[in-house]
């Protein structure tokens, strides 16, 4: 039978069984060996591994384990089938697939055994008619399997088919090596007669035919069942494929194979023809046209934000080849008039596109056979995943390189571009369609090198669209609505992370920000080829489209917009060049006219440009400059419109987004100021001190941060704050020192401004203001005007002290300085009018009398004690003023220690003129007596001298002690403080000389005129019950032991005299009024233990006492008073 008749057109392609088996029969084989249905049924056991299947290149998803260490490999290099055993870099090299594999006499084949050098010569057609013999084998078993050749198969079902898949691809390894070895050009002979010699000049003809015949005979793969191209997941060794994956499988291995042997009989070939590098073409294309279609089982029906995360290989085996035509087609391009990949499969992506309007006819394997629901998409996702696997090498090792670059194909994605967005027949696309179209785009062209025509035919399409919203048709947000909520410092980050990190995108981004990524990837990659003609070039067709009318046409969308694009260019371009074209575009806007969105939207965007600035270590002073004037501008503007509400609050929601932005701009950290300490200039001299309480409270923050800003600089060398302290010495402390001493201020807005105070003044030891007419300060009379003054309120000289002191350094200055008595004396002002329980006069009470050396020379003992009381520390305060100038002997010393002890004191009566005005609070009048009597008791040679006319303790006695005004009653409150106080107050009289004085003597008789009587009535009445406190019994106390002193002898007889002459007056004082008195003298005389001083004090009252007695006894008995003759 001849070889025609074997491949006869009619009928079918398998020649009859019975003539096969004839024909081996004639070549001597065993009849055992031709039964083919008994030998490989599924039932047949495993036996050892013959020669050809001891290296079988196929395609096993199983391999992605490595075989060296059993541990999985990085899922990016691809592992088992072709290419990690070095097939596909032998081929491309045009050397023998394996080494010594025809070395052997004997090859097995089909588990049958050959000759190594002649079996496909002499008996080719049978091998043939074997492998298309596996191939019915495969089929059959799988269709009896029915549905369950969809489910993966494991035992004796999965060794059948792989068994089969591996004996075929053997078979073509053998017949690709052996062409490769046997068939070079030396071995072709010349014409002769001999049969034998004739058969080795045909072979290569006769294998081409069969390889042809067995391409057609296997068929497209979209012949395949649905139930072939189920997707694998993972891959692990464990994964087994179902028989219908395993015939797809092998499909693939069979035609790889075929096409691999149609190479290398080209090869061997002395004369190149042109035909066969069409039919190997040809077939390549077929093959491509097959992954497509596995490809569409995946991708038909995907909704578009799955793409990116599905891929189109239903397994690595349909990856590797994928990587083989890579590298095969351009391999073929490279040297022959081939289409290269790229060229390849834009051809049929094309015939896909328009394959409604222009249907191929008349081709076996028609793109027809290739269909999806939207082409358009299926291409998209198609480029997305198939663009990096350029990345591989022929070895399967996936090398990318972050800066680096690979083939691609632009011309299509512009093509794919056209047809969704520029296309007149073509819908507008939708938004989400938009989305995903630039998304794919983007990771697209991450591969490929820089395509200006791809990003200049977006810009075409988007440059129109500025002031569009991009919303989706379900999710209408409005994005410039969130625009004016975003801080300058976010919007920044969000511009930063689109250069930084362009194809981390999330799902929410609009198509204009994708397209705006797709912007900022093209120029790092032309930064990186340093294409600086692209650059000149982009930037030229970016800023053709900006001139006055389109500036004036730009919504507030499209001010956005505008910011964003220049931003970026700005970004990652040359940043001072395209700052300047975008500031000379927006000074082609009126800002006066514009409305209050878009100048929000320039407002911000100027802030984000400072930002890029700084975050690249640009000098950016014009800019602030710049920013700073126009802030003027709307300040003046806020001071004129006082009478239109509506427009001053925009103008104030222009100021908060400027406060904001600048604090943020700011703090924003960087080694150097570079301008921006130019944002703080003229514009709030006008704004200050036109804020309300709210306003002020926005300004007393700002300038708070302003002040810990500069704080941290100062601790950190490195950095420079002159500049920013500077601009806040100019521009804002004036207004903090008018405003803290401005009455109408709230208390919270004093609590900030005494905050500011403290900080400026630390500021000044630092970096002192400038020497100049309205900011000439100095640590020392800032202390002074905050801290010291009378004129200040006592809570901020306390606060402010309290903190300022709290800090080390300033604490050193204070120490080595003269104002320690001023400090002290301010602590005194303070702790009368603040509660005694506030933290701050508590805070300040420590450091006065722990740290500050002056409290120390007054104070010699019990500092410590008396710290943490401020009214135990005012008693033990004036107790040692006294002491101390009692102890000194010299005139000189006297004065100067009066002199600072007046100063200490200070106008101790301005201090509590409200608490005794008001009658009140309780606790603070209760404090103001007990210091007043402790400083009459104490410091009576202090506050009075008799030659001063204008002393202190006169205008205590007259204001505290004695009323002015008898006519008007004093509350009941201010009456128990003088009972509680008022022997301190005699004791401090008695103290002087009072025999000599007739000030003081006339003041103590006074004393006893207003109350001997009121209060020794109350005592009197109270022995029945509780025992009151007789004041006048407290200040003889000294004369009622055994030894009495001579001035608490003498001035008990000055009392004694003084009862005599005013209480003991008959007639004059009726009965009634006598019994108090006469109550006082018992108890005064029962009390007192030296007889000496009852002998001195009786001769005094005795005549009077009995005068009593006497007028007792003309009394009726009805109306002499009770006990009075036991008194």
């Amino acid at each position: 039978m001849s070889n025609a008749e074997y491949l006869s057109d009619s009928g079918s392609l398998t020649p009859p069984l019975a003539d096969i088996e004839k024909q081996w029969q004639e070549f001597g084989v065993a009849d055992d060996i031709i039964n083919i249905d008994t030998e490989f049924s599924p039932k047949r056991q495993k036996t050892g591994e013959f020669d050809g299947e001891k290296f079988t290149p196929f395609f096993n998803c199983c391999h992605t384990i490595s075989k060296k260490s059993g541990k999985k490999q990085s899922t990016t290099n691809l592992r088992g089938g072709y290419i990690e055993p070095g097939l596909l870099s032998r081929l491309l090299q045009n050397e023998e697939p394996k080494d010594n594999l025809l070395e052997k006499p004997i090859i097995k084949l089909f588990d049958y055994q050959f000759i190594t050098a002649t079996a496909l010569v002499e008996q080719r057609q049978k091998l043939f008619y074997f492998l298309r013999q596996k191939m019915f084998e495969f089929e059959s078993q799988e269709t009896d399997q029915g549905l369950s050749s969809y489910i993966p198969q494991t035992g004796d079902n999965c060794w059948f088919y792989t068994s089969i898949r591996k004996q075929c691809c053997s078979f073509l390894l053998y017949v690709s090596a052996f062409v490769h070895r046997n068939l070079s050009p030396l071995t072709i002979l010349a014409e002769t007669n001999d049969p034998y010699l004739e058969s080795w000049n045909s072979f290569p003809a006769s294998l081409r035919k069969d390889v042809n015949n067995l391409w057609l005979f296997i068929g497209a793969v979209s012949s395949l069942p649905n139930g072939s191209f189920l997707k694998l997941d993972g891959a692990s060794s464990n994964i087994k494929l179902s028989p219908a994956g395993q015939w797809l499988h092998l499909h693939l291995e069979l035609k790889w194979g075929l096409t691999e042997i149609l190479w290398r009989l080209y090869c061997v070939q002395d004369e190149k023809c042109v035909d066969q590098l069409t039919e190997i073409e040809e077939k390549l294309s077929a093959l491509l046209k097959d992954l497509l279609h596995t490809a569409t089982h995946i991708n038909n029906g995907s909704i578009p934000s799955t793409l990116l995360h599905t891929t189109p290989f239903l397994c690595p085996c349909v990856k590797e080849l994928w990587v083989i035509m890579i590298h095969f087609l351009d391999f073929l391009s490279d040297s022959h008039d081939i289409k290269s990949f790229w060229s390849a499969l834009t051809t049929i992506l094309n015939e896909l596109l328009q394959g409604d309007k222009d249907q191929i006819k008349n081709f076996s394997f028609d793109v027809s056979e290739v269909c999806c629901k939207d082409p358009m998409l299926f291409c998209w996702w198609l480029l997305v995943h198939i663009a990096p696997l350029y990345w591989y090498n022929v070895e399967g090792e996936y090398v990318f390189k972050e800066k680096g670059n690979v083939s691609g194909n632009g011309i299509l994605v512009q093509d794919l571009l056209r047809l969704a967005f520029l296309s007149r027949d073509a819908p507008k696309v939708q938004e989400d369609l938009s989305r995903c179209y630039l998304s794919c785009c983007l990771h697209i062209l991450q591969h490929w090198h820089p395509n200006n025509d791809v990003v200049l035919l977006l810009w075409d399409y988007f440059h129109k669209k500025m002031n569009e919203m991009f919303y989706l048709q379900n999710q209408r947000i409005q994005t410039v609505a969130c625009s004016r909520d975003t801080p300058a410092y976010k919007w920044f980050e969000q511009v930063l992370d689109r250069c930084n990190d362009p194809l981390i995108c999330n799902d929410n981004e609009t198509s204009y920000e994708l397209f705006l990524r797709i912007v900022a990837l093209h120029l790092k990659k032309l930064k990186n080829t340093k294409s600086l003609q692209g650059w000149k070039q982009l930037k030229g067709r970016f800023y053709s489209k900006f001139h006055k009318k389109r500036m004036e046409e730009l919504s507030e969308q499209g001010i956005l917009s505008f910011f964003n694009l220049f931003l970026t260019l700005a970004c990652v371009g040359e940043l001072e060049d395209v700052t300047n074209k975008m500031l000379s575009f927006l000074e082609l806007l009126d800002f006066k006219l514009l409305d209050y969105g878009k100048k929000i939207c320039i407002w911000k965007g100027y802030f984000v440009l400072l930002f890029l600035y700084k975050s690249q270590k640009t000098n950016a002073e014009l800019i602030a400059q710049k920013v700073s004037t126009n802030f003027t501008d709307i300040c003046r503007n806020y001071k004129e419109m006082h009478k239109d509400k509506c427009q001053r609050q925009n103008l104030w929601g222009l100021i908060s987004v400027y406060l904001e932005s600048t604090q943020e701009l700011l703090e924003y950290k960087c080694d150097q100021r570079l301008g921006d300490y130019k944002l703080i200039g003229e514009g709030f001299d006008i704004l200050v001190p036109l804020c309300g309480d709210r306003e002020l409270q926005i300004l007393l923050s700002f300038t708070q941060a302003m002040m810990i800003i500069i704080s941290n600089e100062l601790q950190d060398e490195s950095r420079s704050s002159s500049e920013l302290a500077q601009s806040l010495w100019d521009h804002v402390f004036p207004h903090i020192r008018q405003r803290i001493t401005d009455p109408a201020v709230t208390q919270a807005h004093l609590n900030q401004l005494t905050n500011l105070a403290v900080g400026f003044t630390l500021l000044s030891i630092t970096v002192p203001p400038e020497s100049s007419p309205q900011t000439l300060e100095t640590f020392h009379n800032l202390i002074r005007d905050f801290g010291l003054k009378d004129s200040m309120t006592a809570s901020v000289s306390c606060k402010f002290l309290a903190t300022l002191l709290a800090s080390p350094e300033a604490l050193e200055i204070i120490q080595s300085n003269d104002c320690q008595t001023e400090i002290v004396h301010t602590w005194f002002r303070c702790s009368l009018q603040k509660s005694s329980q506030d933290q701050h006069l508590l805070n300040l009470t420590r450091i006065v009398f722990l740290k500050i050396p002056e409290t120390g020379n007054i104070i010699k003992t019990q500092r410590s004690v008396v710290a943490g009381n401020v009214e135990a520390a005012l008693v033990a305060l004036i107790r040692s003023l006294g002491e101390s100038f009692s102890s000194l002997k010299l005139l000189a010393d006297t004065v100067v220690f009066r002199e600072k002890a007046l100063v200490l004191i200070g106008d101790f009566l301005k201090y509590i003129e409200s608490f005794l005005k008001q009658g009140g609070p309780p606790d603070c009048l209760r404090l103001s007596y007990k210091v007043a009597a402790s400083l009459v008791r104490d410091c009576a040679k202090i506050i009075y001298k008799k030659t001063q006319h204008d002393c202190l303790l006169p205008k205590i006695i007259d204001q505290l002690v004695l009323p002015l005004n008898t006519k008007k009653p004093r509350s009941p409150a201010i009456t128990q403080c003088i009972k509680l106080n008022l022997a301190e107050f005699l004791e401090g009289l008695a103290s002087l000389d009072f025999r000599r004085d007739e000030f003081i003597k006339r003041k103590i008789k006074q004393i006893f005129a207003a109350y001997f009587h009121v209060f020794n009535q109350k005592c009197y009445l109270s022995t029945n019950s509780s025992p009151i406190k007789n004041p006048f019994l407290d200040v003889l106390k000294g004369t009622l032991s055994a030894n009495p002193t001579q001035d608490s002898s003498g001035f008990r007889q000055y009392v004694i005299n003084i009862i005599k002459y005013n209480y003991l007056v008959i007639p004059g004082r009726s009965p009634q009024e006598l019994i108090p008195t006469l109550f006082f003298l018992g108890d005064l005389f029962k009390r007192t233990l030296s007889p000496g001083e009852t002998a001195r004090n009786t001769p005094l009252i005795l005549k009077n006492i009995l005068a009593c007695l006497l007028a007792c006894d003309t009394s009726s008995p009805d109306t002499e008073p009770p006990y009075i003759r036991s008194e």
